[in-house]
Formats: structure tokens, C-alpha cells, sequence
């Protein structure tokens, strides 16, 4: 069978085949993902963790009990549930963004205050008090090399509680697990906050070898006091290394 003849001069038509790799109508248009849902997700989210966060501390009359849930509850549920959304929305940009504005906003501001909130639970000793010791005026000690004989002058300071709340004293003790070192203490009684001299020491005598010692404090209420004040207790430990003479043998 013969097809129709061209026009005269006239050559075959070239035929349009399209390409899979050539690009659609929208195609060269860069990847965006929307701004806006992200922005509403992130303060829908801060606005509902402000709004639990100052509802809880009101209805809250314990200065400790539940504090802690609280402000660790928003931060579990936007974290996860934001991921959650995202994830299972990614195909669809502003629901996953939204997501994603759950997630930054568990982190800023909410993990934050969250952050704060139990930093004032420990300055309030809700969450447990400590026992540091240091170096007279440095930073916190956890090792120290003492050779046979030789003393070191520390201090000690006891936080986690304010004089306000905790009006009693401590009541201090030396611990040691050699007898060849002696824990010194010329104070034995302080107030929360109050620094105190610590003096440790290896005898003549000591072996060279590694030990524990520490401080342990006891809390002994004022008159008036709540009866679970007397409970309380806190300690500091330190590692000392005995050594023979200062050449390390």
C-alpha cells in the first residue's frame, strides 16, 4: 500500500517523540518547602507548652511533687509527635513542615525552660542535693595524687539547697576506705551554701596504691521542719592516687 504523495519539495515530516528526561510543564521550578505551615506549627506548639507549663505551676500547691513530669511533658509529646506527623506526611509539604515546626519548638523554647524549670527543683532541693570538693577557689575535684606523707588543703561546698528553704545544718563526716589516708575536717557542722575547709592526708606509712575517699553530709531540721527533712543526705567522692615520693615511684 502506498501512502499519499508529498507536496512537491516537500521531504517526510519529522516526527515529535517526547522524552522521558524532558522536563514538564512546573518541572524546572526549584524544590521549595513552604515556610508558613513551619512558622504556625513551631507557635501553636510554644503557645499550647507556655499555656501547660503556667497551668500546671499554678494548680501545683507541692513546691516539688510533679514538677519534674511537667516539665518534661511537653517536650516528650511535641518532639516525637511532631517526627511522627512529618514523617508520616512527608509527601505532603505543609502537613509534614507543620511536623517539623512541633519538633523545633519542642527543643526552642520548651527544652529550655523545661532545662530551668529543673535547675530551680535542684536549687530548691527537690531533686537531691551534692557534695562537692575542690580546690580552695577552683573547680571541682574528682582525683588527686598525694605522695606518702604529704596533705592537701581542699574545701568542700554542699548544693542543691538555699539556706531559706533548709535553715538546719549539716552534720559532716570523713570517709576514707585505707586507714592510710586521714580525712580532716576542723568544721563538722555548716549551712547549705557555706564553704568548708577539707584537709586530706596519706601517712608515713602508705603503700603506693589507689583509693576512694569522700565527705557525707546529714541534714539535721529546725524545730518545725517537715519530718522528711531529717532523711535527708548527701555525699562527695574523690579518687587519690598514693605515690612513694613525687618522682612517681
Amino acid at each position: 500500500m502506498t501512502g499519499s504523495p508529498s507536496p512537491s519539495g516537500a521531504g517526510p515530516r519529522p516526527v515529535s517523540v517526547r522524552s522521558d528526561f524532558e522536563e514538564g510543564p512546573g518541572q524546572g521550578e526549584p524544590f521549595r518547602w513552604p515556610l508558613g505551615p513551619f512558622l504556625l506549627g513551631w507557635a501553636l506548639s510554644t503557645a499550647a507548652a507556655l499555656l501547660v507549663r503556667w497551668g500546671g505551676q499554678s494548680l501545683l500547691s507541692d513546691p516539688c511533687q510533679g514538677h519534674t513530669v511537667l516539665a518534661l511533658l511537653m517536650p516528650l509529646l511535641l518532639g516525637p509527635g511532631g517526627l511522627g506527623l512529618a514523617a508520616s506526611q512527608w509527601n505532603n509539604r505543609p502537613r509534614a513542615m507543620f511536623g517539623l515546626g512541633m519538633v523545633m519548638a519542642s527543643f526552642v523554647p520548651t527544652l529550655l525552660l523545661s532545662a530551668q524549670d529543673i535547675g530551680q527543683l535542684r536549687n530548691l532541693g527537690c531533686a537531691g542535693g551534692y557534695l562537692i570538693v575542690s580546690e580552695p577557689g577552683g573547680k571541682q575535684l574528682s582525683e588527686i595524687t598525694l605522695a606518702a606523707g604529704e596533705s592537701r588543703e581542699l574545701e568542700g561546698r554542699i548544693g542543691g539547697y538555699q539556706r531559706a528553704s533548709h535553715p538546719g545544718t549539716f552534720l559532716l563526716q570523713g570517709q576514707s576506705m585505707s586507714s592510710d589516708l586521714v580525712v580532716d575536717l576542723p568544721k563538722t557542722a555548716v549551712h547549705a551554701g557555706e564553704l568548708f575547709p577539707v584537709r586530706i592526708r596519706a601517712k608515713e606509712s602508705a603503700v603506693s596504691n589507689r583509693f576512694d575517699w569522700g565527705v557525707q553530709a546529714k541534714y539535721q531540721p529546725t524545730p518545725g521542719e517537715s519530718g522528711n527533712a531529717a532523711k535527708i543526705e548527701t555525699s562527695g567522692k574523690v579518687a587519690v592516687t598514693i605515690i612513694l615520693d613525687r618522682s612517681g615511684k
